[in-house]
């Protein structure tokens, strides 16, 4: 909450997107994660959860609704980085758009779950953390709630211009979420929803 107070008074700064530079090793679970097959498990789940069946190949903007109701913390910065370092196969592009096969899927919540780039507490990963992670894990939650609760008292100008002025992708995921609330669905340069690099597009 006190950043979001701090960038409300900044104008003038760069924004851009930061992104995780070293993938980090799987840590202890009660349920083990077997590569190649806990992904496709989640995916089943996600499925049921949303009550649709997905026809293969998906869209990128697919992917990233899957990944959320997998559990997995993905953007098109993240999804950039990934592709970048090679650590799973480029999908095949058709009219500009790339084509996520089940096994393209598979391979790259593989990759997010080595690096651990979990949704905070999401219930499919919360028995991961150890303990001092799963406080810390709680605390930021605590802290994004009243983040937002702040936020949601700012005009629809001041989210801009905080918008602009931060680098926080926290605090920019969080002033982007009121800003789709208080004026409908926006497309902001920088927010983590379009794409930084030549990568991952679709043009």
């Amino acid at each position: 909450m006190a950043t979001a107070t701090k960038t409300r008074r900044q104008s003038g700064q760069s924004a851009r997107v930061k992104v995780d530079r070293r993938p980090l090793p799987e840590m202890p679970s009660a349920d083990p994660y077997i590569r190649g097959e806990t992904a496709k498990r989640l995916i089943r789940g996600a499925q049921k959860t949303a009550g649709v069946k997905l026809t293969w190949p998906i869209t990128t903007d697919v992917l990233f609704s899957l990944a959320k109701l997998c559990g997995y913390s993905l953007n098109r910065a993240g999804l950039s980085y990934i592709m970048r370092k090679s650590y799973v196969a480029f999908p095949e592009k058709a009219g500009g758009s790339l084509l996520w096969t089940l096994d393209n899927v598979v391979a790259l919540f593989d990759c997010l779950e080595g690096m651990r780039k979990w949704l905070p507490l999401h219930p499919s990963h919360r028995g991961k953390y150890l303990p001092h992670e799963l406080a810390a894990a709680e605390a930021a939650a605590k802290e994004r709630v009243e983040t937002l609760r702040e936020l949601a008292g700012w005009s629809v100008p001041e989210l801009v211009n905080a918008l602009l002025a931060t680098s926080d992708e926290t605090l920019r995921e969080s002033i982007t979420m009121v800003l789709q609330s208080a004026s409908g669905a926006i497309d902001c340069k920088g927010d983590g929803t379009e794409a930084p690099a030549a990568d991952v597009s679709e043009n």
